[in-house]
């Protein structure tokens, strides 16, 4: 029997070790981190002629000139003038917004749509620079929705969010697949451990239920709600912080509760299947997200109405 328990032991943390490395190859390619990632998608109506650039603005603290001749002499961006424009601006307290990942210029395109996603600021601008070195920049506004989309008018320079059931769709869809995704997961790592699904469905359903709505209440909700942490790296903060909380409840919920199948209680045991349930489910959340991303642009593009 104890043979039986190791074999199972080294499988699960065969998978935990696959998990990983899938994570660091995905981590190396895309730069991006795990976790429910807000996202602004910018529409320009009436653009202006030729070829331009559009990026976001945030609040700041001067110009990034500096930063833009640092990349510039490490070969990070090239050496062009139009992304000196952007990297020196500092407006009314504005300057670009830098994402750790990604693009942050985005040149024109034929449906004039523009999507800036991973740690997007809460309160913004959009700035215009055309190919002559016009500048154009918009009112400021403070998006509504975790996945936002904004209408630019480039004639009158006025910047509105339009709150449509795309966005709130696309939300709820990318949310129902993770929390299946998770129970899938984790209901495979307690099996491993000699946990029977059916004998303890009931309290497992139960507790990924209720944390999976904490965790999008605290991830969505609450940087909405307090436009202070809804730039920057509070989002990523606020996701490992609900994570962590998140793990620690279910470990103390389903200790007393999971039986395996002699019907016996083995709490220590129990804690750490947990544990390494929610490991695996957090980092696998990184190559779900990746793959989730275009699926429901595609979805949200061409299928809904």
């Amino acid at each position: 029997m104890r043979r039986v328990h190791d074999r199972k032991l080294r499988i699960a943390l065969a998978i935990l070790s696959a998990v990983l490395c899938l994570v660091c190859i995905s981590t190396t390619v895309f730069a991006a981190d795990q976790g429910p990632k807000p996202s602004i998608k910018i529409t320009i109506k009436n653009p202006p002629e030729g070829d331009y650039y559009v990026a976001l603005l945030e609040s700041g603290n001067g110009p990034m000139l500096n930063e833009y001749e640092y990349d510039v002499e490490y070969g990070y961006v090239d050496e062009n003038p139009i992304n000196e424009i952007f990297y020196s601006y500092f407006e009314d307290g504005y300057r670009l917004h830098l994402s750790p990942v990604g693009s942050n210029i985005l040149p024109s395109c034929d449906n004039h749509e523009y999507r800036f996603g991973y740690m997007v600021p809460g309160t913004f601008k959009v700035m215009v620079v055309t190919a002559d070195g016009q500048v154009f920049v918009s009112n400021d506004i403070t998006r509504k929705a975790f996945y936002a989309e904004c209408v630019y008018d480039h004639q009158t320079g006025i910047l509105v969010e339009r709150m449509t059931f795309r966005s709130t769709a696309k939300y709820l869809t990318t949310a129902i697949i993770c929390y299946v995704i998770t129970l899938v997961l984790e209901a495979f790592i307690l099996r491993l451990f000699h946990y029977p699904y059916g004998r303890n469905k009931r309290p497992f359903i139960l507790i990924n239920t209720v944390t999976q709505v904490f965790l999008n209440f605290i991830v969505v909700i609450v940087p909405l709600a307090i436009k202070s942490l809804s730039s920057s790296m509070m989002t990523a903060f606020l996701w490992l912080f609900a994570d962590i909380i998140v793990m620690v409840i279910e470990v103390i919920y389903l200790r007393p509760r999971l039986k395996d199948y002699k019907g016996e209680i083995r709490k220590t045991k129990t804690g750490l299947c947990v544990v390494l349930a929610n490991i695996v489910s957090v980092l696998a959340d990184l190559p779900i997200y990746l793959i989730l991303v275009p699926v429901l642009e595609f979805y949200s593009r061409y299928i809904m109405i």
